[in-house]
């Protein structure tokens, strides 16, 4: 999503300078701070219930950030929103991660990161190829249909669904 911003707020007739597209990842500072809430969440609901609203918060915000460009205002609310909504799954999927063997947390949850990071890395590509060819709205959609199949992943996994309780000791 946000390789496909920038490229769009470059584009007529925004034709944003780089510095003023840069300044909107001022709005995923949200995210971070959702990520305190997301882990106390987590151990008192389950990663599953954290990860299915959080991505819920982000496919809302997709669909808002399709029609938000013009209006900064917006713009900046559904980017930060959709950033709290990642962060939010990132977080519970980490958990989850490490639950499965927290003997192992570390070698789990570098990679845990290592598929993340890899596939963000592709998703930047294929979202800068999909805004270049198709278009902002015909991207955002496939990102809210992207987050509903992760989602729905979520829901009818039994591998995310470690419960976190099971962990503690004492």
């Amino acid at each position: 999503m946000w390789v496909g911003l920038a490229i769009r707020l470059a584009q007529p007739p925004y034709g944003l300078s780089a510095a003023a597209i840069g300044s909107y990842s001022l709005a995923g500072v949200l995210g971070l701070a959702v990520t305190r809430i997301a882990g106390r969440l987590t151990d008192r609901f389950g990663g599953r219930a954290v990860i299915r609203y959080g991505l819920a918060v982000s496919a809302i915000s997709t669909l808002v950030l399709d029609v938000s460009l013009g209006r900064p205002g917006w713009l900046v609310v559904s980017l930060a929103t959709f950033d709290a909504g990642c962060f939010a799954a990132q977080v519970a999927n980490q958990a989850g991660v490490v639950a499965i063997q927290p003997a192992r947390a570390g070698a789990l949850n570098a990679a845990y990161l290592t598929l993340y990071y890899g596939a963000g890395a592709c998703g930047a590509v294929a979202a800068g190829i999909l805004v270049e060819l198709a278009g902002w709205d015909v991207m955002m959609v496939v990102a809210a249909i992207a987050i509903t199949a992760a989602a729905l992943v979520n829901m009818t996994s039994a591998t995310i669904n470690v419960p976190i309780e099971s962990t503690r000791t004492g």
